[in-house]
């Protein structure tokens, strides 16, 4: 083919203006340019790649695919085309086929952690969990300070059961990520399910500390402290939850339980109606726990009204349990005379 000075002149044009205007992040302008550029030059792999990644972006999965596949008949070698193959794929929830390419992926590029990560993704949607920590723990040994990497890495220990290889993975992850909420907030509910409630307080203070609207924050913080019995400091912070969550119904609850147990009835049954009144229209949804929680919640305002001589507002909170078909609810006789639950566990103290 004899050599044509102006189409390449021409060809190089283009691609110089799909550049720029992907610098300045103007993609649908690039776009233009990258299908002329195309046109001029059907080798210029990289021109297809870059069609199906703007593609890719406006969700236009189709159409990427081919684009992608066409860079890929030019250049096999291409990381880019498979690794966005990958994406296109899992975005489409078509799992398997994404991680065949993006095992190409790292076939090519060995320490890729953002493919490993991907992987595990795609292994985690496919049930195969053995796999997915493979990839997960690959993904941050390669980038032991991505924050992403050890929050999927230790979700899925999590998921399985295995809270201290997911502590492990936050706090190594804390070492890199001193100020990040999440980290803490995850690390307080992995020592909080082992039972280390005093670490887990600490946890969570830190949330607080660093995110002072944070209201799940202030509500683990005050369970925590409820099940070392510390009763009076949970008590403002579990207020706190509710005041930054005004639909944060569990915080009420549990406020109607401290004020119970440190025999404030007054308060308890303030907590205990306002409580009931929020969930009643969904209780019939709930878990055998939950309504358990209402049932209880129902007796304790039903004993207290009815103590008061109060028979006709008593008898409110009696009739809802009945009309919840709920089994086994306290009496108004005994829901008052017990002396309420001691909140606090024996446990080893870590370090």
């Amino acid at each position: 083919m004899p050599y044509d000075r102006k189409a390449k002149d021409a060809f190089q044009g283009e691609k110089t203006s799909a550049e720029r205007l992907m610098d300045e992040e103007k993609y649908d302008e690039a776009l233009a340019h990258l299908h002329k550029a195309v046109e001029l030059n059907p080798e210029f792999a990289e021109g297809y790649c870059d069609i199906g990644c703007i593609l890719l972006g406006r969700g236009e999965f189709s159409e990427a695919e081919g684009y992608l596949l066409r860079c890929l008949e030019k250049d096999r070698d291409s990381v880019e085309a498979y690794y966005n193959l990958g994406y296109a794929y899992q975005a489409q929830s078509e799992f398997d086929k994404a991680l065949s390419f993006y095992k190409e992926v790292v076939t090519r590029e060995p320490k890729n952690a953002d493919a490993y990560a991907m992987m595990g993704a795609c292994a985690q949607y496919l049930g195969r969990e053995d796999d997915a920590l493979v990839f997960l723990g690959e993904a941050l040994r390669l980038k032991p300070d991505s924050l992403e990497g050890a929050i999927q890495l230790a979700g899925l220990y999590i998921e399985k059961g295995e809270y201290p290889r997911a502590e492990d993975v936050l706090r190594l992850s804390l070492v890199s990520h001193p100020q990040e909420v999440p980290l803490y907030f995850s690390l307080g509910l992995v020592l909080k399910e082992q039972g280390k409630f005093e670490s887990a307080l600490a946890q969570f203070n830190k949330v607080v500390q660093l995110d002072e609207d944070n209201a799940e924050g202030f509500y683990h913080l005050a369970d925590c402290c409820m099940a070392l019995g510390l009763l009076k400091q949970a008590e403002p912070f579990f207020a706190k939850a509710y005041k930054l969550d005004q639909s944060f119904s569990e915080a009420v609850l549990q406020l109607g339980r401290v004020y119970e147990y440190m025999k404030n009835a007054d308060s308890a049954n303030l907590m205990y109606r306002h409580w009931l009144d929020m969930v009643e229209d969904e209780i019939s949804a709930y878990d055998e726990v939950r309504r358990e929680a209402f049932t209880k919640a129902c007796a304790f305002v039903e004993a207290y009204h009815h103590r008061r001589g109060e028979d006709k507002e008593a008898a409110v909170y009696r009739e809802k349990v009945k009309a919840m078909d709920i089994d086994g609810a306290e009496t108004a006789e005994t829901a008052l005379s017990s002396k309420g639950e001691d909140y606090r566990v024996s446990l080893q103290i870590d370090d």
